[in-house]
């Protein structure tokens, strides 16, 4: 069954602006007429997937809870087409979908119910990156009503109250190696003071997470001059085990 339902771009609190890309050269200049496209499969209860911009193939029987390579894609506006791993004719979703030149993004597949849709996720830069440190976000793409916290097992919260279809602000941090939890929002745990590194958090107070069991504990090594994406899936009414797929951007 095919939707043609307009793809939404996942509210992302940076776009990228400015990747540095070579293209076509010009005299005194470079013109940049292309991006960079990845794909994420987290549509649950979905088979493998195909996925097709125009009349080019950007991945194939990509499984559920894999992310694709990044490929180099025109800019302009293209047909992107999802056909499902059991019948490899069947259009699983169609639509046009803006490229814009000098951008890289995850073309993210999820599901309500039966029906497929895609969001895109533009993978920016990380802004006041440190010096030889890196970065990390969070996207929820679970289709739970109810948010999550990730904290750090140090007791820092990491990212607070991220909904359903969120796009977190960047954190920075240190290389090294990260213990992870994540747990649903509690009550009584207000908005966070603005803040970018992992290492200036506020920690837990500990009344508010009490008896609140943690959904899963995952561990993480973080390299230097990386940014990162925790992409937080499964879920929702179809009760799959909800899992972390971490990705370098």
């Amino acid at each position: 069954m095919m939707d043609n339902t307009d793809p939404a771009a996942l509210p992302s609190p940076e776009e990228n602006e400015s990747l540095q890309l070579s293209g076509e050269e010009t005299p005194g200049r470079v013109i940049i007429n292309y991006c960079l496209v990845r794909v994420l499969h987290a549509a649950v209860k979905q088979p493998p997937i195909r996925v097709m911009i125009g009349n080019r193939m950007i991945t194939n029987h990509l499984g559920y809870g894999k992310i694709s390579q990044y490929e180099r894609v025109s800019c302009g506006n293209a047909m992107v087409t999802i056909y499902g791993g059991i019948n490899p004719e069947e259009k699983l979703y169609q639509a046009d979908i803006s490229f814009k030149a000098g951008t890289s993004i995850t073309l993210a597949v999820t599901s309500t119910g039966w029906k497929v849709e895609s969001g895109v996720i533009y993978d920016g830069d990380c802004r006041y990156q440190p010096q030889s440190g890196s970065c990390l976000r969070a996207v929820n793409l679970t289709g739970e009503q109810k948010p999550f916290d990730i904290l750090l097992s140090s007791g820092r919260i990491v990212f607070h109250n991220v909904k359903n279809r969120e796009v977190t602000a960047w954190r920075q941090n240190y290389p090294g190696e990260y213990d992870f939890y994540l747990v649903p929002t509690p009550e009584g745990v207000y908005a966070q003071e603005e803040t970018v590194s992992l290492e200036e958090m506020p920690y837990v107070e500990t009344e508010f997470y009490r008896g609140q069991e943690a959904v899963l504990m995952f561990y993480q090594r973080l390299l230097s001059d990386t940014r990162y994406t925790c992409f937080i899936i499964g879920g929702g009414q179809k009760k799959i085990p909800i899992q972390i797929v971490f990705a370098e951007n």
